[in-house]
Parts: structure tokens; C-alpha cells; sequence
């Protein structure tokens, strides 16, 4: 190699690594930045909102007839419906709540909106509250009542059955959507987590028809076919109306 050569080698070598360190510095600053932001978030941010308030109450169970039937072991399931933000995690809305041998319950959650699943260990009797700040949410009187099975028929928009067709009935809640990020125009991580209290699946029959069972009484659930779905609200039901599966009759979904 000639002398010339070596010298205009020699001389390339800091241009390259200058561009090199333009490109990884900023880099490692991001890194260690999002890495920074992350740590900082883990060590303040609440896992609850910091406002919270009481829910007391008396749990009955009622049989069929209306009837009060002696307590039976019994949860409680809450989930709570506010947004996660900075200094504020979702990753709590969900929690269970203890309900003595006497059926009475006594607890705090974030001062949001949120619904409470009752059921009984058995699952047969259960209800589904919703509560709200702006609402008494103490010294409660719940009443859980049997679920029960329903039966329907799925038609189009002409009244026709649709059969062997795969129908869904969900009873479930949803968040509000919120951040968890100190940076939302950097690194925005948007949620809006729910809870199912009930999924069904199942296939109508030649004719059209489905039966579903265990289903909680008094509470709105979201029936739905292919992408299509409707809100169905599930009645209290008479003792009477015990004696077979209340029927649906003709439920009509948009394909």
C-alpha cells in the first residue's frame, strides 16, 4: 500500500465512525429513556384511583316461588369500570369481595361506576348490580334468584329459520379507555379491559332452534351471529314461568 492510500484511509476512518455515533447514541438515549419511563411508572403509580367508596349491603336468596331460602356460601365479584392513566393502573378493576355466613358484605372500591356479580357456590341463584357514585351504594339489599334455561329461534329479516348456524350469548362489561403511558405522544398504550360473567355458545338445530342454560335473570346480555349482534334483556321470571325454559321466540340478528 502506498503512502497516499494509507493517508486517505486513515483519514475515513473518523467520518464512518461519526455517522455511526450519530445513529447510536440517539438510540440508546431512547432506550434508556423508555426503559426510565417504565421504571418510573412501576415505582408511583397508584393501583387504584385514589378516591374510593363503601359498599355495604345484605345478601337474600330467593327460590323460585319468591320464597326466602335459608344463606348458602356466597362471592361477589366486582369489576370496576375506570380508565388506567398515568399514576393510575386497570390492571386492578377486578377484585372479590368476601360475603359472611350472616349474607352481609362490606367492603371499598374507586369511586367509578362498576358491576357486582353475585352467585351462589352452587351457581344457581345470581344477580348482577350496577352501582354508580352518584347512587346509594350502602345498606344494599340483594336478592339472588335462580337462573334459569332459555330457548329461541334464530330467523332472518323474513322470518325464516336459520339452521346448523353458530349463536353466542355474552353478559360482560367493558372499561373506559384510558393511558398508561407518562408520554402518550410517545409511547400511548390504550385499553379498555372488560369482564365476561357469562359466554354461551351453540348451534341451532334444523328448525332453527337453541337452548341456553344458567342464565342470570333480571340482566342485559348481547346475543350474536356471524358479526351481527343485539341486546337481549333476560326477565325476572314468575313461578310459574319456572316450570319449563322461557322462551325467547323468534330472535332476528342483521346478517
Amino acid at each position: 500500500m502506498s503512502q497516499e492510500d494509507a493517508d486517505k484511509k486513515t483519514g475515513e476512518t473518523p467520518k464512518k465512525r461519526s455517522w455511526v455515533l450519530w445513529i447510536c447514541i440517539p438510540c440508546l438515549l431512547l432506550s434508556a429513556l423508555y426503559v426510565a419511563c417504565d421504571l418510573l411508572l412501576f415505582v408511583i403509580k397508584q393501583p387504584y384511583p385514589k378516591s374510593t367508596m363503601p359498599i355495604t349491603g345484605t345478601v337474600v336468596i330467593l327460590d323460585e316461588n319468591g320464597e326466602t331460602i335459608p344463606f348458602q356460601p356466597t362471592g361477589i365479584r366486582c369489576f370496576s369500570y375506570y380508565a388506567s392513566a398515568p399514576f393510575r393502573s386497570g390492571e386492578h378493576r377486578k377484585r372479590n369481595i368476601d360475603v359472611d355466613d350472616l349474607g352481609k358484605f362490606n367492603s371499598k372500591i374507586p369511586e367509578f361506576a362498576a358491576a357486582l356479580f353475585f352467585y351462589t357456590e352452587d351457581e344457581k341463584y345470581a344477580a348482577i348490580v350496577d352501582i354508580s357514585p352518584d347512587k346509594p351504594t350502602t345498606d344494599l339489599a340483594i336478592e339472588l334468584r335462580p337462573r334459569y334455561t332459555i330457548t329461541g329461534r334464530l330467523v332472518d329479516k323474513t322470518g325464516t329459520p336459520l339452521d346448523k348456524s353458530r349463536v353466542a350469548l355474552a353478559c360482560n362489561r367493558l372499561g373506559d379507555f384510558g393511558t398508561e403511558s407518562l408520554f402518550p405522544f410517545l409511547f400511548a398504550t390504550y385499553v379498555a379491559k372488560g369482564e365476561t360473567f357469562y359466554f354461551k355458545e351453540t348451534t341451532t338445530d334444523i328448525d332453527g332452534l337453541f337452548t341456553m342454560d344458567n342464565v342470570f335473570p333480571g340482566t342485559k346480555y348481547t346475543f350474536s351471529h356471524d358479526y351481527s349482534g343485539i341486546f337481549l334483556d333476560m326477565p325476572v321470571l314468575q313461578s310459574e314461568q319456572y316450570q319449563q325454559p322461557f322462551d325467547l321466540g323468534d330472535v332476528s340478528v342483521a346478517r
